[in-house]
């Protein structure tokens, strides 16, 4: 892009530099262009009559009009010019930083633009003009020699940017939303040059040019969303204190069981910092990666618009760089950004809410007496709000002295997951709330009022770059380059429009008198045509400006226009076959030669080879293609010389016509064209076929027998038709509608089947039944389809209303029956749609006595949903895999797998459209892609990063149960996290029996015996092993049974119902009674079931209690039923007949 434009030392006078004096009239005298290309070489001779001229001036314009008288001499520019008799002129002024660091420019009527240019560096104006009429003006980062641009300065001279603060030219709504605004331009430059008097050729450069804006939404976006979060802040200290919504919940949990009590002393704390998480996120800088991004903590939002824009060192001629489709851009990116941070903002939160840690401490005693309490039991809750929430809560109860916390635990969390739901839901809970909140309060007001007003900005300024005036250049004319001009528009406080031009130079108007300059030809296109001339050629080149002619072998082309300096267009003229000289003819002297190649027109006959179809009807209007070669040119095909009435040439090898008509029997098909006619080719006229009607249905089928009935007969061939008849009787009535229609009414006729026969002179059709009936028969009819569409798969359930639906037996959809047909009611009908192809498709109710008339239900196609994944949780998990791992997102319906690194994950399971479960497999150490796979496209990855086994020890949170009986068998479900790997669990170093590895958070294991008392509990990992939780040894003697579950819980009153009891302590049971009578066939299968057949007892609820020497369950509740009365039922008789 840049280029030297330095003549060369030796074809050119010496230099001769001068400081032009600067006056204050200079400056609306000069005219001001910008352009990058600078040096040229040329060995043209001055001589009298040369001129130059040339111009840089680097900021001008109305904007600079009220600058003091300083700051104008500095800035207005430098000229030079040649008259063809001097030496080389030359002017370059570096500019002033000391008179430039900063401008305050009133425009008037009280407002001001500042402009700073804290370091201008190498900005410089140049100007030179020689005595050949060649010139060259440039301004901005320019070099000594007058080149231009970044790459043709020193490294260390670029400037830095200059900075226009524009915030007091906008008014009305921007001015109350926009604290700032203002434009940082930088690095800019531009040249303009002519070469011997040849046409001006102009370039530029902007290095760079951002727009800045602070908006007083945007300033208060991290107070909305803090304040959002605060509300969160609030509903989670609800849950906290003695008197909190967690301690409420175990009290009434446990009052529930045990009847009335009271918390004697509570504690309850969740330690979660939700300021901690989301401050962050509000401090950083939000990057669109697409040019622009916002500061929350200031408001600002800088564009960058070279990145928006695109190459802004490759704008068109005159471009408007603040065009909708950027400004568009730029709004659709910041609501973007918002979006995502509320996005971001919420899943953190949430996030931080899940592992919230809780501590709940409740010691509970009988309401006092008399002043006096009696202690019942101490219950602690610990864990997470997630595992609260999930059921999985470490919950430790104390009762008279011994845990029993297995028996507490689904009792106490069963009441705190509703209470903790209340902040954690999405939907309904605080997080929920939040999300509304950062939606209102947060996206709404940036995407309805912020973006609106910033689409608006173009209406207040315009940046236009690679001004070139005029465009395009004109040889001999003056021609100016301005890199970058800013035009403050007529709006709010602005009265009139101003502008600021960056970088400007010019150049021109360059004459040279005796310097012969031909026009030059760089293009002919196209280059050949026929001999007879009228190809319409376009000639590309330089100096036509002035051109007079182009000749084709000196005759002169027709229709001749000069289109710029550096286009013609001309029609070419007939001539023999052969290459030709193009010449340009101007008077200051011709242009070389380029070549046009005239060419033969061979006379080519066309030729048929096929007609499709050969023969048609004498009436016409049959299609015919005809296939063959030579069609270009052709006007016409004729029948038997009568030419066709729609004719079209296809191609080359293919004319579609349509035939007239013509009398029976063969005819010459030709296919006229300007140079010669085909030969023949044989099309056959028949005679109109005589169709003999055909019925396919009538509807209805049916009526009284005193006739009257509307028929509407379908079927083919009626055109011709004369009549209907009934068993030989005309109908009353006969309409043909159209060839596959005909209404009639059926006459009166004696009961029954009768044959109804379309009558027509070429040949009757063949019987269709109509019955006639004594009793009138009700047709069903349909007056709505609720739905009236569905998708091609099938199985949406519609209902159907209208009338005369009892006795239907069925309803087609496009004579496919439905499935699940249910006459509701004489007025109503539910079926299920069959599947079938996209598109409206006749439904019908079928009836012996006459089906209905259709209504349309229309398929509609699947609707192919991408799946998105929005979280994974957790994000990592061991090498061996085995991480259950809930995948959220959406479009999961569908989905068959869920990939790690492309291996699927076991156990995978679609949740909902949202929710994915599955397990990860096993996979080196690392992070890997997670795609969801579903047959109309995979998702985009999610990362899940495996974790060598060696850096995860095993740690234990929760054993449920927490005690069991000495002889042991109680099986333990051990929670925590590390259990990939794990190897056994020991009980007091003595390892437990059926261990199983269930996820990495949780393992069953099965307690060995042991002696009375409380025992370390070990997980056994490959890393390490656990640190000890706590089982307590019981002795038999004390274990009492609890009864959990009776499956089923009621039977009849004969007994002998098998029932199984679910609960715990049931090891050294004897028996399980219902009402005190005992039941048979009791057998204890483990310490937490007993299977028992029930007695025979009377109608009602009794107690089942299970029988313990040391002591007995408290009772769970059985139900007798009474013996249902069974009515006997006919289904048939064999055989249904005898004698008499």
């Amino acid at each position: 892009m840049f280029h030297s434009l330095h003549s060369s030392r030796g074809d050119n006078p010496p230099t001769a530099r001068s400081r032009a004096p600067r006056t204050i009239a200079s400056l609306a005298a000069i005219a001001l262009v910008a352009s990058t290309t600078t040096i040229f070489a040329t060995s043209a001779t001055a001589a009298v009559g040369d001129s130059s001229q040339a111009t840089g001036q680097f900021l001008s314009g109305s904007l600079l009009g009220n600058l003091d008288l300083a700051t104008i001499a500095e800035l207005q520019g430098v000229a030079t010019a040649n008259d063809g008799t001097q030496p080389t002129q030359t002017q370059s002024d570096p500019l002033n930083a000391t008179v430039l660091s900063a401008l305050n420019i009133d425009i008037g009527g009280g407002i001001q633009v500042p402009l700073t240019l804290a370091d201008i560096g190498a900005v410089s104006e140049y100007a030179s003009s020689q005595d050949n009429g060649t010139s060259l003006g440039a301004s901005g980062l320019v070099a000594d020699d007058g080149a231009i641009g970044v790459g043709a300065v020193a490294p260390a001279a670029p400037p830095s940017a200059i900075t226009l603060t524009l915030s007091d030219i906008i008014g009305g709504p921007l001015a109350a939303e926009l604290a700032n605004l203002s434009l940082e331009v930088g690095a800019v430059s531009a040249s303009a040059s002519s070469v011997a008097g040849g046409t001006p050729v102009g370039d530029y450069e902007i290095a760079g040019l951002d727009l800045v804006v602070v908006s007083t939404t945007v300033a208060g976006l991290a107070g909305t969303i803090q304040t959002a979060v605060g509300e969160v802040t609030t509903a989670v200290n609800a849950l906290t204190g003695p008197d909190g919504s967690l301690v409420t919940g175990v009290v009434g949990a446990v009052s529930g069981v045990l009847g009335a009590v009271d918390a004697e002393s509570a504690t309850a704390t969740v330690t979660v910092d939700l300021p901690g998480v989301v401050d962050p996120l509000l401090d950083d800088t939000l990057d669109s990666g697409g040019g622009v991004t916002i500061n929350l903590a200031t408001g600002q939002i800088r564009v960058n618009l070279a990145q928006v824009q695109g190459d802004l060192t490759a704008l068109a001629p005159n471009q408007e760089i603040l065009a909708d489709a950027v400004l568009t851009s730029v709004t659709t990116q910041i609501a973007a950004l918002v979006t995502d941070l509320t996005t971001r903002v919420e899943a953190a939160v949430a996030a931080a809410l899940d592992a919230a840690t809780v501590n709940v401490a409740v010691s509970l005693a009988t309401p006092p007496v008399l002043g006096v309490s009696v202690p019942v039991a101490d219950v602690t809750v610990t864990g997470t709000l997630g595992q609260i929430a999930d059921g999985t809560a470490p919950v430790t109860a104390i009762l008279a002295g011994l845990p029993v916390g297995g028996i507490t635990q689904g009792v106490v969390l069963g009441a705190l997951a509703p209470i903790v739901d209340g902040v954690l839901d999405p939907t309904t809970g605080a997080v929920g709330t939040l999300s509304g909140d950062l939606v209102a309060g947060v996206v709404t007001p940036v995407i309805d009022g912020v973006n609106p007003l910033l689409a608006t900005l173009n209406s207040v300024i315009s940046l236009t770059g690679n001004n070139q005036d005029p465009s395009p250049a004109v040889t001999g004319e003056v021609f100016t380059e301005t890199a970058l001009e800013l035009t403050v528009l007529a709006q709010g406080p602005v009265a009139s429009a101003v502008t600021l031009n960056f970088a400007r130079a010019s150049v021109g108007p360059n004459v040279v008198a005796d310097v012969v300059v031909p026009p030059t030809i760089s293009g002919v296109v196209p280059d050949n045509g026929p001999i007879a001339g009228g190809t319409v050629v376009t000639v590309t080149g330089t100096g036509f400006t002035g051109v007079t002619g182009t000749s084709f072998d000196g005759d002169l082309g027709t229709t001749f226009v000069v289109n710029s300096d550096t286009q013609i267009t001309v029609t070419s003229p007939a001539h023999p076959v052969g290459p030709v000289d193009v010449i340009v003819q101007k008077a200051a002297g011709d242009s070389l030669p380029a070549t046009f190649t005239y060419t033969d027109i061979p006379v080519i006959a066309p030729t048929i080879t096929d007609l499709v179809p050969d023969n048609g009807p004498v009436t016409g209007g049959t299609v015919v293609v005809i296939t063959g070669s030579g069609f270009t040119g052709a006007t016409a095909a004729t029948f038997d010389g009568t030419p066709a009435t729609v004719f079209t040439v296809d191609s080359d090898t293919q004319i579609t016509v349509t035939n007239p008509a013509h009398p029976i029997g063969p005819v010459d098909v030709v296919v006229v064209k300007a140079t010669a006619d085909s030969l023949p080719a044989t099309f056959t006229y028949t005679a109109l076929p005589i169709v003999a009607p055909t019925i396919s249905n009538l509807v209805p089928d049916n009526g009284p027998v005193d006739g009257g009935t509307v028929v509407t007969i379908t079927g083919s061939g009626f055109t011709g038709a004369t009549a209907a008849t009934f068993d030989g009787t005309p109908a009353t009535v006969f309409t043909v509608d159209s060839d596959t229609q005909i209404t009639v009414t059926s006459p009166p006729h004696a009961a029954g089947e009768v044959d109804v026969i379309v009558v027509k002179p070429g040949g009757d059709s063949l019987p269709a039944i109509f019955t006639y009936t004594d009793v009138v028969l009700v047709v069903p009819t349909i007056t709505n389809l609720v739905p009236d569409n569905g998708p091609v798969a099938g199985e949406t359930v519609v209902t159907i209303t209208g009338s005369g639906f009892i006795g239907a037996s069925g309803a087609t959809f496009d004579a496919f029956p439905g499935s699940a047909f249910v006459v509701d009611s004489d007025t109503q009908i539910t079926v299920t749609s069959p599947a079938h192809a996209v598109g409206p498709v006749d439904v019908v109710v079928v009836k012996p006595g006459g089906n209905s008339l259709p209504a349309t239900f229309t398929y509609t196609a699947l609707a192919v949903v991408v799946p998105t994944i929005s979280n994974l949780v957790p994000d990592n998990g061991p090498v061996t895999g085995g991480t259950a791992v809930t995948i959220t997102g959406s479009g999961f319906t569908g989905a068959t797998a869920a990939t790690f690194d492309g291996a699927p994950g076991t156990v995978f399971e679609v949740d909902s459209d949202t929710q994915i479960t599955v397990t990860s497999p096993a996979h080196t150490a690392g992070p890997v892609d997670v795609v969801v796979v579903k047959a109309g496209g995979d998702s985009l990855p999610a990362t899940f990063t495996y974790t060598p086994l060696a850096a995860v020890l095993p740690t234990i949170t929760s054993l449920v149960p927490d005690n069991g009986p000495v002889s042991g068998g109680t099986v333990v479900t051990i929670t925590g996290s590390g259990f990939t790997g794990a190897t056994g669990a020991t009980f007091d170093a003595l390892a437990g029996t059926v261990f199983a590895v269930v996820s990495d958070t949780q393992l069953t294991v099965t307690s060995p015996a042991h002696p009375a008392g409380p025992i370390d509990v070990v997980v056994q990992g490959v890393g390490g092993d656990s640190l000890p939780a706590t089982f307590t040894y019981i002795p038999l003697a004390v274990v009492t049974p609890t009864i959990s579950n009776l499956v089923p819980d009621n039977g009849p009153v004969t007994g002998g119902t098998v029932v199984t009891i679910t609960g715990s302590g049931f090891t050294g049971a004897s028996g399980a009674t219902f009402d005190a009578f005992p039941g048979s066939a009791f057998v204890v299968d483990s310490d937490t079931q007993i299977t028992v057949t029930s007695p025979a007892h009377a109608v009602g609820p009794v107690d089942v209690v299970v029988v313990k020497a040391a002591r007995n369950s408290l009772p769970a509740t059985f139900t007798y039923t009474a013996l249902a009365v069974v009515v006997p039922t006919i289904t048939g008789l064999v055989p249904d007949y005898g004698p008499v």
